[in-house]
């Protein structure tokens, strides 16, 4: 994993890393296609720092379905009458997750200083770039 970027005024760091493969289309095109990518909220900038939270995703190339492919992780544990349910170790189902889904949760929610005051209208209009690539619904 690369070194974590600091989060502004949070004390918090973000690592992004994403594996992209290269496929030439019937049509002749070029097209990107993600075949894994990995989000970690961490205490720290380095590989080894203790994460808090990791969203997490790996296509069916790349693992053979033993769990949901878009999920996150949780640094928790939860005791239930059936026993401790350890979020670290499972794979919460969460549907194909942007980056620019994790920088709206950390500014809305987690209260991390924004870098622009516009955040949320930059968001959008990336989000949108991502409708028109990829055809896809986020």
């Amino acid at each position: 994993m690369p070194l974590a970027a600091p989060l502004f005024g949070g004390g918090l760091f973000l690592a992004v890393s994403q594996h992209l493969e290269v496929a030439q289309q019937p049509d002749k095109a070029w097209r990107l296609r993600t075949v894994e990518y990995n989000y970690h909220l961490l205490e720290g900038s380095s590989p080894d720092s203790r994460w808090i939270v990791r969203w997490e995703y790996k296509s069916h190339s790349r693992q053979r379905n033993e769990h949901p492919r878009h999920h996150v992780h949780l640094d928790t544990s939860i005791k239930t009458p059936v026993g401790d349910l350890n979020f670290d170790k499972l794979h919460l189902s969460t549907g194909w997750v942007t980056i620019e889904e994790v920088i709206r949760f950390l500014i809305a929610e987690v209260g991390i200083k924004p870098k622009a005051e516009n955040w949320d209208e930059e968001l959008l209009k990336s989000e949108e770039l991502f409708r028109k690539w990829t055809s896809r619904d986020i």
